[in-house]
């Protein structure tokens, strides 16, 4: 039992790192979505720094062993893909990330469905 305890709390706590991080990420890349051209958006950030991509990357370090391998490695490619708006060359090119984004997400909700079953709980 004692266990069990320490599993639930774990993946209760893997559960809110996962959408905390998919909150932040979410709400970035919305930031960055305002902008219209590459040189509106790079006037944007401070110092050409995106200080809240820097700390989704601590974070992502700093939680890894609860978070686990899979949604580690989904996030950070998430994070760089965010990154990669930012230094998207042209239309193409974001529209390259735009893609490779959607599909992470994906993986992301079915990773999410996986370990947590939350399409299963009803009351």
């Amino acid at each position: 039992e004692r266990r069990s305890k320490f599993e639930a709390a774990v993946l209760l706590e893997r559960y809110k790192l996962v959408n905390d991080l998919f909150r932040r990420l979410e709400k970035m890349r919305t930031n960055l979505n305002r902008h219209q051209d590459r040189d509106s958006l790079q006037a944007s950030l401070p110092n050409g720094e995106l200080r809240e991509l820097t700390e989704v990357f601590e974070d992502l370090e700093i939680h890894r062993l609860v978070l686990g391998d899979a949604f580690h490695s989904l996030f950070t490619a998430q994070a760089n893909l965010t990154l990669a708006i930012v230094n998207a060359s042209d239309a193409a090119d974001l529209a390259r990330v735009q893609t490779a984004l959607a599909e992470n997400k994906a993986s992301v909700r079915a990773a999410a469905e996986a370990a947590f079953r939350l399409s299963q709980i009803s009351w």
